[in-house]
């Protein structure tokens, strides 16, 4: 999927086939299902075009898709917390109001470092695996990744630590979502093995290629099982 142009553009048309399958002919469980698989759908799509203007930093196209990159990858956490939300009851929905909360603040936060940035205090990739000194879409040995320009707060950082917690940890700790939550933290460490095994740690931000499979196939499964 996510490691060639061809690949990406595959999934992306499965999950937007599920999406439309799952709005309009089957009835599951879970509310906003299709704009989950629409949301990887498109970054997916996304990442696909990338390939054409990778490692071109001078490019506006270029450019203009890793901005479009970073909203993505901003509104993730309160995505899932929004759909865990719609999908919750009783005392669960008090957990996700609150990483919907905090998901916002982490989100603002780094709008901010955003903003404020000049050469002077600017995050380094020493810093961070997002840090840069330019927008930009760049591939290595294997995978395309994203940086972007953003002022350096120090402890006060939007850190990609506090951005994993708020996206995973309601789910953990609710009583429907648990298994879900186990789920996404799996893809999480198979992506930090990857990175580390390929000397990338700039991998692990593709963090969101190795969660859109499991969601995909687990539905395409269940709509097999259902049609059975």
């Amino acid at each position: 999927m996510c490691y060639s142009s061809n690949m990406s553009f595959s999934f992306a048309t499965v999950g937007i086939i599920a999406a439309i399958y799952i709005k309009y002919y089957d009835n599951f469980n879970y509310k906003y299902l299709e704009l989950l698989l629409l949301f990887y759908s498109i970054m997916e799509i996304l990442q696909g075009i990338q390939y054409y203007y990778v490692n071109q930093c001078s490019n506006i196209y270029n450019i203009l898709m890793t901005e479009f990159a970073y909203i993505l990858v901003i509104v993730q956490p309160f995505m899932w917390n929004f759909f865990y939300y719609k999908n919750s009851t009783g005392c669960d929905k008090q957990i996700f109001i609150t990483g919907m909360a905090l998901s916002v603040c982490w989100a603002f936060t780094h709008i901010l470092t955003r903003l404020l940035y000049t050469k002077e205090n600017g995050m380094k990739y020493k810093d961070s695996v997002y840090g840069s000194d330019t927008v930009c879409t760049k591939k290595n040995k294997s995978h395309l990744y994203w940086q972007w320009t953003s002022a350096n707060f120090f402890d006060l950082n939007p850190s990609i630590l506090m951005y994993l917690l708020i996206w995973f940890v309601p789910a953990l700790i609710s009583i429907k979502h648990r298994y879900t939550s186990i789920i996404l933290i799996l893809s999480f460490l198979l992506s930090l093995i990857v990175s580390i095994y390929n000397n990338e740690m700039f991998l692990v931000t593709s963090l969101w290629c190795y969660i859109s499979v499991p969601i995909v196939l687990a539905i395409i499964y269940n709509i097999i099982i259902k049609n059975k």
